[in-house]
């Protein structure tokens, strides 16, 4: 960066607070104690910058810039935000050239999928960080492995050596998936490919992980660890109950989980059917009557939905619960008058109050008339669904 400007510039909008705290807290003469004054409302102006700090510190050459600021007391985060600001430029006239066909595009056009471009956006990408490594180390990271690994699942059954060779895999694993998304291909398209990167990876994983940690790496971060979980969102699962459900959720998707049904024939289609039954009634069984009950209920998607929709409301946790009781008695009530009733006409009249009785019902659980409209929207769409609409007449 040719100018210290520019370069003060980027630090402030990287890291504002960690520079002004090293900047505005250089050593002052002390000042003669004076009566504490009360605090005033509206901007304060902000201390003034020190003009000789950038110009001793300013230089092209990226190491003997890196070595003057953490010489200066610059905190990590700092140099590298600074460093990569001096390395974009650098890049900036290459990216510009690999952009230049999007430079005059109409506003109504959508930016170049070019497999190539994408392809040598990702290596300008990966170069800007080979050059940040070399000068940094392992500054030039975020943060540790152990902390990066860790922002998403927990890590620490690992010891700290697995923990590094685990994630120079993953990063591995991680350059070539964007390599192949940058050359064109989806995971939707090109199922069979997919399925065998995946598989790959999962082999190498092997051979860095004990089976043990290898099975407590998968209850963390596997697609079947992710389904469990959203699929147990409201059931609010013990360890020992997910640790219990999760082979038997995996030994169905090792089979079904890639296959949606939009390629299944009617009898693989009955097949699948078996098994996400079959797979039900183990859920239950391993959990026992009690939690099974509690399972069915919260694995439902209308209860998932009134779950989610009750805490955005900020309503007591309870509700959920008192609602679905009362969708369960009033759907039970609708049908019986389907049973007793021979006619619409009997009927009809017969649903509509029964359809008021239970928006009166639900309205306080709810907060009030904005909150029974949100529920129709989300997991109450029974409150709607009392009284058959009408059949439009036929052109």
């Amino acid at each position: 960066m040719k100018t210290i400007l520019r370069l003060a510039l980027f630090a402030s909008l990287a890291l504002n607070a960690t520079f002004a705290f090293f900047v505005f807290t250089r050593p002052a003469a002390p000042a003669p104690s004076a009566p504490a004054t009360p605090a005033v409302d509206g901007p304060v102006a902000p201390p003034p910058i020190d003009q000789h700090v950038w110009p001793d510190l300013q230089t092209d050459d990226l190491s003997a810039l890196a070595a003057r600021l953490r010489a200066s007391g610059f905190p990590p985060a700092l140099v590298r935000a600074i460093l990569a600001a001096q390395i974009d430029e650098q890049f900036a006239a290459r990216r510009k050239a690999l952009r230049s066909a999007d430079a005059n595009l109409p506003f109504w056009k959508g930016q170049t999928r070019d497999p190539k471009l994408m392809a040598a956006l990702v290596q300008l990408d990966r170069e800007k960080q080979k050059i940040l490594r070399q000068v940094l180390g392992a500054d030039a990271e975020m943060n540790d492995p152990r902390t990066r690994l860790n922002q998403n699942r927990s890590y620490d059954f690992l010891p700290a050596e697995k923990i590094s060779a685990l994630d120079s895999l993953l990063n591995d694993y991680e350059e070539r998936r964007s390599d192949l998304y940058a050359s064109g291909f989806s995971s939707n398209t090109d199922r069979t490919k997919f399925d065998a990167f995946e598989k790959e990876q999962h082999d190498a994983l092997a051979r860095v992980l004990t089976p043990a940690e290898l099975v407590e790496y998968d209850l963390r971060n596997s697609s079947t660890a992710n389904t469990l979980r959203t699929n147990l969102s409201a059931f609010n699962p013990s360890e020992a109950e997910f640790r219990a459900l999760y082979p038997l959720q995996a030994a169905f998707d090792e089979r079904w989980q890639n296959d949606f049904g939009l390629t299944l024939s009617a009898d693989e289609r009955r097949q699948r059917d078996d098994a996400q039954k079959l797979l039900t009634d183990q859920i239950k069984a391993a959990l026992g009557p009690e939690r099974a009950a509690d399972y069915e209920r919260a694995t439902d998607y209308n209860y998932r939905r009134t779950s989610q929709l009750v805490e955005r409301l900020e309503l007591p946790p309870e509700t959920t619960n008192n609602l679905w009781a009362a969708q369960k008695e009033f759907q039970q009530r609708r049908m019986d008058i389907y049973r007793s009733t021979a006619s619409p006409e009997e009927r009809t009249p017969q649903l509509a109050a029964l359809q008021q009785e239970a928006i009166a019902r639900v309205t306080p659980l709810l907060g009030g008339a904005s909150g029974v409209e949100a529920y129709k929207q989300y997991g109450g769409s029974w409150l709607q669904n009392f009284v058959p609409r009408p059949v439009p007449p036929r052109p």
